[in-house]
């Protein structure tokens, strides 16, 4: 009796492999890469900055008055101040809204980008197997295995991919984090 070989057909394996990489990454790595884009996008005005400088300025100015001698000095120094305090707080809140905006939508577009890459690699290939192997060995899981082709002993796509995605995140989980690390002084 002879053996059965597996046939792999390597295009197909490295494919799906690899876009199991890029999409588990991708998932994971999906905040970094958004805060890396809004920090692009959003425009960053100098009137904050100049709003800044203003109200410390008016901070100044109102420790120097004497509130006792110079009262209504002092209180138009003050609404000054609050309203200038204000307009920052308006501004900041305003630019909070834009970056939680574009935060959202790159993540919206950054996942339907990686779920129609991994769709497309799927159901381009779902009849094409990426390795076949002996039907005998695969015996209790062979229909589940090769699911849509129904070829005995070959391994699907989308199984693969499934698998692959689960490998990945078990070999992550292993890694450190950038958040988990902590950095120690004088090393």
């Amino acid at each position: 009796q002879r053996k059965m070989e597996a046939e792999v057909n390597w295009h197909l394996l490295i494919t799906v492999i690899g876009t199991a990489v890029l999409v588990t990454l991708m998932h994971s790595r999906s905040d970094l890469f958004c805060s890396l884009i809004v920090k692009k996008c959003i425009l960053y005005t100098g009137a904050s900055g100049s709003l800044k400088e203003e109200i410390s300025s008016l901070k100044s100015a109102v420790n120097a008055v004497d509130m006792t001698e110079e009262f209504a000095k002092y209180a138009r120094l003050q609404r000054k101040l609050k309203e200038k305090e204000r307009e920052l707080i308006t501004q900041d809140n305003q630019l909070n809204r834009r970056a939680l905006f574009l935060r959202t939508t790159v993540r919206i577009i950054l996942f339907l980008l990686i779920e129609g890459v991994r769709i497309y690699v799927i159901v381009h290939n779902r009849y094409s197997p990426v390795l076949i192997m002996d039907p005998v060995r695969m015996w209790p899981i062979t229909n589940v295995i090769s699911y849509p082709m129904k070829i005995p002993g070959a391994v699907s796509p989308t199984v693969m991919m499934v698998t692959s995605r689960q490998a990945i995140k078990s070999i992550m989980n292993f890694l450190p984090n950038k958040a988990d690390t902590v950095k120690v002084k004088g090393s």
